[in-house]
């Protein structure tokens, strides 16, 4: 009697696992339900979401740094080399 109960519950247990996201410390979410980005942001901790139809994007918010190496013709004709690093980060 209490095996089929026990299958139901750990079956439902598994459909609602991947319905909690959990954002880290030093990130913020990003929901997205149907195409439609959310305009307010999901701090940090944990959140339900449907798992069917959204789905939330883990940003960093900490200080960033992208390096790009692009070349680039000069007047001559030469191609330089030019490193480009920008810093950013987000505001929550």
């Amino acid at each position: 009697m209490k095996k089929p109960f026990l299958f139901i519950f750990s079956i439902l247990g598994l459909a609602f696992l991947p319905s909690c996201v959990t954002i880290q410390q030093g990130e913020v979410g990003v929901k997205r339900k149907r195409g439609i980005i959310d305009q307010t942001p999901v701090l940090e901790g944990r959140t339900r979401v449907n798992p069917f139809n959204t789905v939330v994007f883990k940003i960093p918010t900490r200080t960033t740094n992208l390096k790009m190496t692009l070349p680039l013709p000069t007047k001559e004709g030469l191609t330089v080399d030019a490193e480009i690093s920008i810093l950013y980060h987000l505001d929550p």
